[in-house]
């Protein structure tokens, strides 16, 4: 297999990654969030929990590989196009969310996922907690909306 060969597959394969986290992420913040809030508030934060635990795998995965599949092709394109620099901007979008997620969002998260602990703080600060983490979670949303943008134009452009 030639390097366009390689190159070409590893941009499929890097766009795909990451639509797949775009499209998750945004159905997450668009749907599954106000489907979750027109719930009894017991109910949401019972469904919250095996819903983070399923996401968070499939996003941590996909996040890895749109990341190194971004430096992999800016590696393989260093010095042919001057497009080749979106891919490193691109991945850092990504990887921005990592942190972003940790420090941001993981407290609160922990939180959430002590079902029980969440019921006997009471229906409010359910509420107020699931109401925050959309917010924080949007935020995740639209890096990935610009990440997969950018990867998207960096395809098209790269390849004329």
């Amino acid at each position: 297999m030639d390097s366009v060969n390689v190159l070409g597959w590893t941009k499929a394969a890097t766009v795909l990654a990451q639509g797949l986290i775009t499209g998750s992420a945004y159905y997450i913040t668009m749907v599954e969030v106000p489907a979750r809030m027109s719930l009894s508030m017991e109910a949401a934060v019972k469904s919250w929990k095996p819903c983070f635990n399923l996401a968070k795998n499939s996003q941590m995965f996909l996040s890895i590989f749109s990341m190194v599949g971004g430096c992999a092709i800016y590696y393989i394109e260093y010095g042919t196009t001057k497009q080749c620099a979106l891919w490193p901007i691109a991945s850092s979008m990504v990887f921005a969310i990592a942190p972003y997620t940790l420090i941001g969002m993981m407290p609160l998260n922990y939180e959430l996922l002590d079902t029980e602990a969440c019921i006997k703080k009471g229906d409010g600060w359910i509420k107020e907690s699931l109401n925050k983490w959309a917010k924080l979670h949007s935020v995740c949303t639209v890096a990935n909306i610009g990440a997969f943008g950018l990867m998207l134009y960096a395809s098209f452009i790269s390849g004329k």
